[in-house]
């Protein structure tokens, strides 16, 4: 099934740019080609929007690209073929025609090493063709074969998407979901802002895309704003202490697609979020604990969540029936003392191991506990 790709021309590749037309239209079919307008006052802005703050020597890239406008061609490789290749987590699969050809083009223009940018999977093409002009591959889906010309069909001054805000809650879920893994673990909105609280598996690309900017404090929200609205992002990852990482990764892998393009959790944990946070996070007397006694969230089973101890009982029972535990929380978020101390933690572990003998211990604690009373 024939593919569609992209090679981005920096000005670095210019020098060269006739030898690399004419190679690409011996390979692959032209279906777009746009000459980009980045305003230079925030050209790094946009590539880190675009690659990430995991972008190597991210200056140096600047500097070989320059701030001047660059050439984006989307090509259809017709018969792609896949093959090992150097990939930055190792070997890994790659579009061999399109790799093969990035590492030509960047030679023919003198060795810059960031002077030719191409896609070399469906992915990352899926990716550049959503951040670097707005389309998807379903909008080049009948596009015919274009004649190969020297000089781009059509110029924008559009940035990366987001640089100037999100136009809708599915353009940044969309952008999100291209780019890494993420679940929306809970999401407040009010007429002035929206709170939107995030687990993601790449905190950093996460914020950089969101609001152009990595989060120097990592316990701090990021902000942008989504239809004119401002919008703080908490940020949480995998690993973090704010959940069991089985469970952590769990969401990630297994998410539920709402209307809006956001990726939240299924109905069987959803409720249990909020109640660990509640349990675990929160004082008795705080904000999450309160609403939650309050209106218990669907899906829990019904009872007295004024209670402390029946709250707890009720997450006891999902932890322990999911295989997932309780972590100690990061600096920043308030622990319940009673979850970590010494004896409840070695409870937890002799139950997990052998039920029957942690039912023997808890009774026997439970006894020690009247008789001292």
């Amino acid at each position: 099934m024939a593919e569609l790709h992209l090679f981005v021309l920096w000005p670095a590749a210019l020098r060269a740019a006739d030898r690399i037309y004419a190679d690409l239209e011996r390979r692959f079919e032209l279906v777009d080609s746009v000459l980009l307008h980045w305003p230079p006052e925030r050209f790094e802005e946009n590539l880190m929007r675009l690659y990430g703050t995991t972008l190597p020597k991210r200056g140096q890239k600047v500097d070989e690209a320059g701030d001047l406008p660059f050439h984006v061609l989307v090509v259809r490789d017709t018969e792609p073929v896949y093959a090992p290749r150097p990939r930055s987590f190792g070997r890994g699969p790659a579009n061999a025609a399109t790799y093969d050809a990035k590492l030509r083009y960047r030679a023919w223009a003198g060795g810059a090493g960031y002077a030719v940018h191409a896609t070399i999977d469906r992915r990352e093409a899926e990716r550049d063709l959503l951040l670097l002009l707005g389309r998807s591959p379903d909008d080049y889906a009948d596009a015919p074969a274009l004649p190969w010309e020297r000089t781009p069909r059509r110029e924008s001054h559009d940035e990366v998407l987001g640089a100037d805000g999100w136009g809708s809650w599915t353009q940044l879920f969309d952008a999100l979901r291209a780019c890494l893994r993420f679940v929306v673990l809970q999401r407040h909105e009010s007429d002035e802002e929206a709170i939107l609280t995030l687990l993601v598996d790449d905190r950093d690309r996460a914020a950089t895309l969101a609001a152009g900017a990595a989060s120097l404090r990592r316990d701090r929200p990021v902000e942008c704003r989504v239809a004119g609205r401002l919008v703080r992002i908490h940020l949480r990852e995998l690993g973090d202490g704010t959940l069991d990482p089985a469970w952590q990764r769990a969401l990630l892998h297994h998410p539920v697609r709402h209307g809006d393009g956001a990726l939240v959790p299924p109905p069987s944990d959803a409720p249990y979020i909020g109640l660990y946070e509640a349990v675990v996070h929160t004082p008795p007397d705080g904000p999450a604990a309160t609403a939650l006694a309050a209106a218990p969230e669907p899906g829990l089973p019904p009872g007295d969540y004024r209670d402390p101890a029946f709250a707890r009982a009720v997450l006891d029972e999902f932890l322990f029936l999911s295989g997932y535990d309780y972590v100690t929380p990061p600096q920043g978020l308030w622990r319940n003392p009673l979850l970590f101390s010494r004896p409840e933690r070695f409870r937890r572990g002799a139950r997990r191991r052998a039920p029957r003998t942690a039912r023997i211990v808890g009774a026997a604690l439970l006894r020690l506990t009247r008789n001292r009373a």
